[in-house]
């Protein structure tokens, strides 16, 4: 069995290897704040920037920092998971019991007084739309629905609610376009829900 020892002359190769591996990983080192540095030789180092071809030197440039992220909104559903006072949420839930047993006068009257209370509320004017539909007064829906959504601070499932019922009013009135109109609304809002949390 023979024995091969290295020799200087061997290890030549090895030590081009290691040097050229070590400029290759220094090379992609990056500063303390994670950003990429480039080279670029001084004026009069004797090494040339511009290309042969005669085109312009790439001009290194640093890269725009990302905007940083917008919180995501979390939107009330409904009146109950808003900020509404005690008395409006009475009220509201008085105008509901009305509305369900039939007595639309009476939730209107009672959606009328919380409004009084709170006229900045988007769930009431969507309350009172929906029970204007309901008590087919499609000419004051679209007003009230539309007063809504100018109050819901761009929350997806009072818009959403306020085009249906645009779209149904419009459509109560013979106007097909309008309510195709409003339906397409509708459904920006539906895209709108889906990104939310």
């Amino acid at each position: 069995m023979t024995t091969h020892f290295t020799t200087p002359s061997d290890a030549v190769p090895l030590r081009v290897l290691l040097v050229c591996l070590s400029m290759v990983i220094g090379g992609c080192a990056t500063t303390e704040t994670g950003q990429r540095q480039i080279y670029i030789p001084p004026p009069n180092s004797g090494v040339t920037t511009q290309p042969e071809n005669g085109l312009a030197p790439f001009a290194p440039q640093a890269l725009p920092q990302a905007a940083p992220a917008q919180p995501l909104m979390i939107y009330p559903r409904s009146i109950e998971d808003t900020k509404s006072s005690s008395a409006v949420l009475a009220l509201y839930q008085q105008a509901q019991q009305a509305r369900n047993v039939g007595k639309l006068d009476t939730a209107g009257g009672t959606l009328q007084r919380a409004l009084r209370l709170d006229p900045r509320n988007a769930f009431l004017w969507n309350a009172m739309a929906s029970l204007h539909l309901q008590q087919q007064q499609p000419d004051q829906v679209e007003g009230e629905a539309s007063k809504s959504n100018s109050l819901a601070g761009g929350n997806p499932y009072l818009e959403t609610s306020n085009w249906h019922l645009i779209a149904a009013a419009r459509q109560a009135q013979g106007n097909t376009v309008g309510a195709l109109q409003a339906q397409a609304q509708a459904e920006q809002a539906v895209q709108g829900q889906s990104a939310g949390p």
